[in-house]
């Protein structure tokens, strides 16, 4: 199967990781781990992991659709909090992004992220049925 990959102007470029924002294989979608940075690399909401969550969902989002696809395609999610306090907030925040069933299948992963200002990350897995 071919390998195609997307990248979203709105968001921070990948290529000096020499990676892509999102990477397509038949009608599967495998997003990288989106953090709360806007499209110049500056981080979005510092010490607020609500907001930053807010910017990492609307990544995401801008990539699905950059792929084809939306939020409603995802089937997993995989969120990381660097701090186990920040989850109730997180959650509120997918479930605004998260309405309508099935939802996604999901883990959450405490874990100290690469950049102390940085309090989420996510990536996605998404399948495009229609």
């Amino acid at each position: 199967m071919k390998k195609e990959a997307f990248n979203s102007g709105k968001v921070v470029p990948y290529k000096d990781f020499r990676a892509n924002h999102a990477v397509k294989v038949g009608n599967t979608i495998y997003v990288s781990g989106q953090l709360a940075w806007d499209k110049d690399g500056n981080v979005v909401g510092e010490g607020d992991s609500e907001a930053q969550a807010v910017q990492a969902f609307e990544n995401l989002k801008s990539i699905l659709e950059e792929a084809g696809a939306t939020l409603n395609d995802v089937v997993k999610l995989t969120v990381f909090y660097s701090e186990a306090a920040d989850r109730e907030k997180v959650i509120a925040v997918r479930k605004r992004y998260f309405t309508a069933e099935p939802y996604p299948a999901i883990i959450g992963i405490i874990a100290k992220l690469a950049d102390p200002k940085l309090l989420v990350e996510m990536d996605a897995i998404a399948v495009v049925t229609d």
